[in-house]
């Protein structure tokens, strides 16, 4: 209607509430802050095309698990053959969900890892994604890469908007950080952002320091800078082309090559170690 305003609250005034969902809310917080231009009340679903799985109900850390319409059950990740029902659980460990509902499904393997943050009530997080980033046996999880990325941008005072890292062996074995940074919120040294990113990596997993420094199994990530509006004309594109508009989230870590090929163009700049 010809209206321009510069934050969400000139537009809604009593905007104090959202509920979030499809990735842990954290890493979009203060980004969502500075778009509304106050800080807001959040709640988060844990849901899936299958179905929503667990619900946040208060401010505390952690989602109670829908228990009234589904039937879980739980794989613990370090001990694979076994098959746990709500009550044998245990606090910090990892699980793998198999879900069973009125829609159909029955044990079926969502191919997520949540972890049990508290016993009684019942209270999960969302870890991770069943696969991780792995080119030589690092195991590297999105935990750890979301972490590595956060460190540099405070450390290099930059604010990523959106990001990908994908994994390829062509020509050699290294991972491709494919980020977009808020507008007038890049690093000034894109190098040393880079160098931080990479370091922080080797200091949480000395696998991938070794594989890196001492193996050359792994070599040293590149960054491509991409322009603007990157990964919502790449969701754009994906809708364009078909694909149901909940199903056009892009994977935070990758092995396929063809989403390199998706963003070549969107490149304006690569930075090397």
């Amino acid at each position: 209607y010809g209206i321009t305003v510069d934050k969400l609250i000139d537009l809604f005034p009593n905007y104090i509430f959202s509920i979030m969902g499809g990735e842990p809310f954290k890493f979009y917080e203060n980004r969502l802050n500075e778009i509304v231009g106050r800080e807001i009340d959040c709640r988060e679903i844990y849901g899936a095309t299958e179905e929503t799985i667990a619900i946040q109900m208060g401010e505390d850390e952690g989602l109670t698990p829908m228990l009234d319409v589904n039937f879980y059950e739980f794989i613990p990740v370090r001990r694979p053959s076994e098959r746990l029902l709500i009550n044998e659980v245990e606090k910090n460990e990892e699980y793998i969900i198999l879900l069973t509902n009125y829609n159909g499904l029955y044990s079926y393997n969502i191919e997520d890892v949540i972890e049990f943050i508290s016993i009684d009530p019942p209270l999960i997080k969302f870890k991770r994604r069943l696969n991780t980033m792995n080119l030589a046996s690092e195991k590297l999880t999105i935990d750890q890469l979301d972490y590595s990325i956060k460190q540099a941008d405070i450390k290099q005072n930059g604010k990523v908007k959106d990001y990908i890292i994908c994994g390829t062996f062509d020509p050699k074995p290294r991972y491709i950080l494919l980020i977009e940074f808020i507008s007038n919120f890049h690093p000034k040294d894109y190098k040393k952002y880079l160098e931080e990113f990479n370091s922080n990596l080797m200091k949480i997993s000395s696998i991938y320091e070794d594989l890196i420094t001492q193996q050359k199994a792994i070599h040293p990530p590149i960054m491509w800078i991409l322009e603007n509006n990157s990964f919502r004309d790449f969701q754009l594109q994906q809708l364009q082309a078909g694909k149901p508009a909940g199903q056009t989230k892009f994977p935070r870590i990758s092995i396929n090559q063809e989403i390199l090929d998706d963003f070549e163009e969107k490149v304006i700049k690569i930075i090397e170690i």
